[in-house]
């Protein structure tokens, strides 16, 4: 019996880095339309909104720190003295 095997196809979005956690979820209809609409204006997909729209919330709290930030002085020795 000749089987057909369909051809994969190709999968969506970035390649899985396998770094991260994968959280999961459950918007309310107007945050979800909100988030699709941020999506939709950045051209962007929906987990790649929630990512950006996160970043810039927690970075705007002191969350994590910016990119421009230095170290911190108690992470400060000899060994990173400039």
């Amino acid at each position: 019996m000749d089987q057909h095997i369909p051809p994969r196809r190709k999968r969506r979005g970035p390649a899985p880095t396998g770094k991260g956690v994968l959280v999961g979820v459950r918007l309310q209809p107007e945050l979800l339309s909100a988030l699709d609409r941020f999506a939709h204006n950045g051209n962007l997909s929906r987990p790649e909104a929630l990512r950006i729209a996160f970043r810039d919330w927690a970075l705007a709290h002191g969350h994590v720190p910016s990119a421009d930030e230095g170290k911190r002085p108690d992470e400060l020795d000899a060994s990173n003295d400039d």
